[in-house]
């Protein structure tokens, strides 16, 4: 009864498990279960959660001195200390520790936006790789069908050995390719599963072009890449400022004593006795002020350059998105006239092709020669065509991840 019940609980999990997924599907899967966002997401978890030390106080100081050759003096009293920064400083250690926050907010951006592209090109892979092998199991009907008329006129004396032959490897190079692109469909499948983190096989429901072209002005300051390399430099700019005022700025102590006298305490027999005034012994109060600046003026201007090659690697990096931009928008209108050359025109030129070449063969009409050549002319369209579309979506999916969408 236990394996039954177990088994009818599997069985209504196995649609499921082997239902087809869309592209969106995926991507939400992605999101949900990446490893690799996972990670990011914890980095700027621990960011945030980093912004609320900026205010931390040294430790507070609690010291006990007794002296036994004097009365009840300061020098028998229960010290408590305190260093504090300057007020700006802790302000500025914030204004730091949030750019950092920023950071790191605007690095899982990036990796959210690479995490799309990366999943929707895998997608797009497997998909193209399931319709390969769905185009060399049909070229494998026509192979068949080749064989069988090449064995019916060989009996009949109408062809030779060489036409035989010829059909035979025709069939069995068709088998050799459909093991291939098996083995590439597998590994394309394993490939989207370790990106999404899934461990069920993936079946993809969308048809040749998935991936949706986004619009939208482009703007280099407004993409994740971006955004990180904008905080990224704001992050160096308040690590100066905080540099400057750490390095320059006083510190202060205070502190304050109560008299506290151990009776039990006097090996020289000297009065000890308390102030009659009350326990209270007094207060004191310091200021640190920096005077060798030798080295904090090495750190102060190590930070300048520090903004100086974030500002660098700014520009850099935006003028490698514009270059990428415009390579990539000629890539995409090459890829979509491409595609529309094969859908318009060659595929239905390879399907007349191949059915018309069925039909001369049989009657006798072409040689096996060309009836081969025919064959392999339309199925390298129809292969072609396959690439095309996959071309295609891999320039939409470019274009949109260098435009940020």
């Amino acid at each position: 009864m236990r394996i039954k019940a177990i088994l009818a609980v599997l069985l209504l999990f196995l649609p499921a498990l082997s239902q087809a997924q869309s592209l969106e599907e995926c991507l939400r899967y992605a999101a949900a279960h990446s490893l690799r966002l996972s990670r990011a997401q914890l980095s700027a978890e621990k960011a945030r959660n980093l912004e609320n030390t900026a205010f931390e106080v040294s430790r507070t100081e609690l010291s006990l001195s007794q002296d036994s050759t004097s009365g009840g003096s300061p020098d028998n009293a229960l010290t408590l200390s305190q260093e504090f920064d300057f007020p700006t400083v802790y302000a500025g250690r914030k204004k730091l520790l949030s750019a950092w926050a920023r950071v790191e907010e605007s690095r899982l951006s990036l990796t959210g936006s690479e995490l799309r592209r990366d999943v929707s090109s895998a997608y797009c892979t497997l998909v193209l790789k399931r319709h390969v092998c769905e185009l060399l199991r049909n070229n494998a009907a026509d192979a068949e069908e080749f064989l069988r008329i090449a064995r019916v006129r060989f009996e009949a004396g109408a062809c030779g050995r060489l036409e035989l032959i010829s059909a035979e490897r025709l069939k069995a190079d068709n088998e050799i390719r459909i093991r291939e692109a098996e083995k590439q469909e597998r590994e394309a499948g394993l490939a989207l599963r370790q990106l999404m983190n899934a461990d069920t096989e993936i079946v993809p429901s969308d048809g040749y072009t998935p991936v949706p072209e986004s619009g939208g002005a482009y703007s280099f300051s407004l993409t994740p890449e971006g955004q990180l390399s904008v905080q990224v430099l704001d992050w160096n700019r308040k690590n100066l400022s905080l540099a400057r005022q750490e390095g320059y700025l006083p510190s202060f102590n205070l502190g304050v004593r109560h008299q506290l006298v151990i009776e039990g305490f006097n090996p020289y027999g000297v009065d000890r006795s308390r102030f009659a005034g009350g326990n209270w012994m007094g207060f004191e109060a310091g200021i640190s002020v920096p005077v060798f600046f030798g080295a904090q003026r090495r750190k102060v201007a190590a930070a300048r350059l520090d903004v100086q090659m974030a500002s660098i690697q700014l520009q850099e990096k935006q003028n490698a998105a514009d270059a990428a931009l415009a390579i990539a928008a000629d890539k995409l209108f090459t890829a979509r006239e491409t595609y529309a050359y094969y859908t318009d025109e060659a595929l239905p030129q390879a399907e007349e092709l191949r059915t018309l070449s069925r039909a001369e063969y049989a009657a006798g009409k072409i040689t096996y020669t060309e009836y081969m050549q025919n064959l392999a002319t339309a199925m390298e369209t129809e292969l072609d065509s396959a690439k095309a579309a996959d071309s295609l979506n891999q320039a939409i999916i470019e274009m949109n991840y260098i435009k940020g969408n």
